[in-house]
């Protein structure tokens, strides 16, 4: 299969970005729905996506976009509760959904209340399993090395190239189920967090990174152009159609 090229766009500040982005969304989502009949996307946390969630939440993307056909996951979540801020269940909710006409039928976040922390990576992966075996009416089981195919998954990037909760040298890296349970001291905030795997991360169709700030920059900019670099999980993202890079100084 090959490999799709980093599709790079550089921006000054995030109104611009936004508006980029924005547009962006509304055609690849609509494309999909045209196609499939609804959307898929895996949500990142962070103060970045924050902003975009809500500019999204205002005209012309609050309602141009067919929020109703989209079906919500997360990339990765920290074991904290619910309404806690540094949820990103919590900033998704704050921001974007309950803002929009989205059904909480189709909002799956992760299950950070379940421990052990494996049970709750398990309890996701089976929550996976089963909503993208009905939206693609899949009939027959999951067989070991198949994963569900996301339309699109959102990242952001640490500075020390992580990305979901996949850090450095972790090894949640080399995880071939789906869902993995993460406990590292380089975790800030340093709690407990499930993410989704590298191999789930790599057969979505488009992976779209939010950067901000010129140290994460430079950071992109020493891997976009070489080969993956394997102490920078972001460089291992490699999804099937389409690799973008939203870079704001």
């Amino acid at each position: 299969m090959r490999t799709p090229s980093a599709e790079i766009f550089r921006f000054d500040s995030m109104a611009p970005c936004h508006a980029s982005l924005g547009c962006f969304l509304q055609n690849f989502i609509q494309t999909a729905i045209n196609r499939q009949g609804y959307f898929t996307i895996a949500l990142s946390g962070g103060v970045t996506p924050a902003a975009l969630f809500r500019a999204l939440c205002r005209p012309p993307f609050s309602t141009t976009i067919c929020w109703s056909k989209i079906f919500f996951f997360w990339g990765d979540e920290r074991f904290l509760p619910l309404d806690h801020p540094d949820s990103n269940f919590a900033m998704a909710q704050k921001n974007l959904l309950t803002h929009l006409p989205i059904s909480s039928d189709h909002v799956f976040r992760m299950p950070t209340e379940i421990k052990p922390y494996a049970t709750a990576a398990r309890h996701y992966q089976q929550t996976l399993a089963k909503t993208f075996a009905t939206l693609t009416s899949k009939n027959e089981p999951w067989t070991k090395g198949e994963y569900p195919s996301f339309d699109l998954i959102l990242l952001g990037m640490g500075q020390d190239g992580h990305t979901a909760s996949l850090f450095p040298g972790h090894p949640a890296l080399n995880r071939t189920d789906w869902v993995a349970e993460v406990e590292t001291d380089q975790a800030l905030p340093p709690v407990p967090r499930l993410t989704l795997t590298l191999p789930v991360i790599n057969n979505a169709d488009t992976a779209l990174f939010l950067v901000g700030g010129a140290a994460k920059i430079k950071l992109a900019e020493s891997f976009l152009a070489c080969q993956p670099q394997p102490h920078y999980p972001a460089s291992l993202v490699r999804p099937r159609q389409r690799l973008l890079w939203y870079l704001v100084q």
